[in-house]
């Protein structure tokens, strides 16, 4: 005799979003966030698939923060750094 499992909404939610996360692959964002309430700021690469996501992964682990992202491509080490500290300057 065969039984069924009863069925899971939050199971279906996560075989799409890998199916989702199959088609669209992951890249690394840098993000760059300041939140003033805990005195603290940086940046930081994200895996996700885009910047609104990596900058949504920022805010959670940083609540309040005020976040921006680079493009993918911006990978070298000096110039997100400069970049950064002309942000922080901004915000």
């Amino acid at each position: 005799m065969w039984v069924q499992a009863p069925h899971s909404h939050s199971l279906d939610r996560r075989i799409v979003a890998i199916g989702w996360r199959l088609q669209h692959p992951m890249s690394r964002y840098p993000v760059f966030y300041c939140a003033p309430a805990a005195v603290d700021a940086g940046f930081k690469p994200v895996e996700a698939a885009d910047a609104y996501e990596a900058e949504q992964i920022v805010q959670r682990e940083h609540p309040g923060a005020v976040t921006a992202s680079l493009s993918e491509r911006v990978t070298n080490e000096e110039e997100i750094r400069r970049l950064f500290l002309a942000w922080l300057e901004k915000v």
